[in-house]
């Protein structure tokens, strides 16, 4: 009787730690490429700061600062067929908050143009003509901002 009220016991206090966790919206690449404006692999060529720093839109105790980073086209497969480079919008996390471990915290795109390396991008126009991803500033690297293998020349 005493081994199963502690089994109990420990299970009561366990569980709720495994509940622990955000909800992520899923897409499908369909609803993915449905949803965006420019659906393009291009290779990122530069990537600077913005003045930006602002809670993490949707997780607004997440500081964030927002990035430019500025991309060479190499397919448009949906919107301008003439883009041949643009701007994508998105954040990482604060210098202060690196060295913090956040538990399912947001999957941010991280880029290095010395890499060559391209992305499949499903973007979304903002009004100032740069893109943001479509899936939202949350998770882009799980919906919006796909690493493909190899070098593009």
């Amino acid at each position: 009787m005493r081994a199963s009220v502690f089994v109990a016991f420990v299970l009561l206090l366990t569980s709720p730690i495994s509940l622990l966790g955000r909800l992520m919206e899923g897409a499908t690449c369909q609803q993915m490429f449905d949803k965006a404006d420019l659906v393009i692999i291009a290779k990122p060529v530069s990537i600077t700061d913005t003045e930006e720093h602002t809670g993490l839109p949707g997780l607004d105790a997440i500081h964030v600062v927002g990035i430019n980073t500025k991309f060479e086209t190499v397919l448009v497969l949906k919107g301008d067929k003439n883009v041949k480079e643009f701007v994508l919008h998105h954040y990482r996390l604060d210098k202060r908050l690196e060295r913090l471990a956040i538990v399912d915290g947001p999957d941010f795109a991280e880029f290095d143009a010395h890499e060559r390396k391209a992305y499949l991008l499903f973007l979304i126009k903002e009004a100032d003509g740069r893109y943001a991803p479509a899936s939202g500033q949350v998770d882009p690297a799980a919906f919006s901002v796909i690493k493909l293998d190899g070098i593009v020349e």
